[in-house]
């Protein structure tokens, strides 16, 4: 799917820090990606301090949610879903997932989005694992790591958006307890879950 005109994009990105600090990276990287941003919604796991509250507010995130630190960023991207709601998410051309793992940019993020616009895909990111032949969690369904986008910064776009596979595979989402289960059962299994469904990364 080949994105034309001006795309309208909403970002969901997932926020946590032991003590709530929100740091100036988070500030330079939310302001150079609402650039290319319609929409930002902020999911906070666990304490966020009034500090904290103010910077999201001012970097006008719409809504900001600050919920228990229970799922990782899996159930942060769910939580932001969730309270946008399919019927709201079907409205725009593209949905950006990222979290505070990333920092940057070195240049503009605008150049990249631009890019990516005109390539026929229906989910991207910026980064790959290249996948292993074994498994080091012992949660893998076929005992090896698939070539996967890592899902600190993954976009997806309307017609898989709209898809009963993608609303299907949040609503059904399970528990998140750890780590190795947010890898496990999230990031190393949904490239290739949606690749196999049809849709092309």
């Amino acid at each position: 799917m080949i994105l034309r005109g001006a795309p309208t994009r909403i970002g969901i990105y997932f926020f946590y820090d032991h003590d709530g600090v929100v740091d100036d990276y988070v500030v330079t990287f939310l302001n150079a990606m609402k650039k290319s941003l319609t929409r930002l919604v902020v999911v906070v796991n666990g304490r966020l301090t009034p500090a904290g509250i103010g910077i999201f507010e001012d970097l006008g995130a719409s809504p900001l949610i600050v919920r228990d630190n229970t799922g990782f960023d899996v159930w942060a991207y769910k939580a932001g879903i969730d309270h946008v709601g399919w019927e709201e998410l079907a409205k725009y051309d593209e949905l950006i997932m990222m979290n505070f793992t990333v920092m940057g940019p070195v240049g503009e993020f605008e150049s990249m989005f631009v890019d990516m616009s005109g390539r026929d895909v229906d989910f991207w990111g910026t980064t790959i694992h290249n996948g292993a032949p074994f498994d080091p969690w012992g949660k893998m369904p076929n005992g090896t790591i698939p070539l996967h986008i890592q899902s600190h910064f993954i976009a997806v776009r309307g017609r898989m958006l709209t898809s009963p596979q993608f609303r299907s595979y949040w609503d059904e989402m399970g528990p998140i307890d750890t780590y190795e289960d947010s890898i496990a059962k999230h990031e190393a299994l949904f490239t290739e879950r949606f690749a196999e469904a049809g849709f092309l990364w």
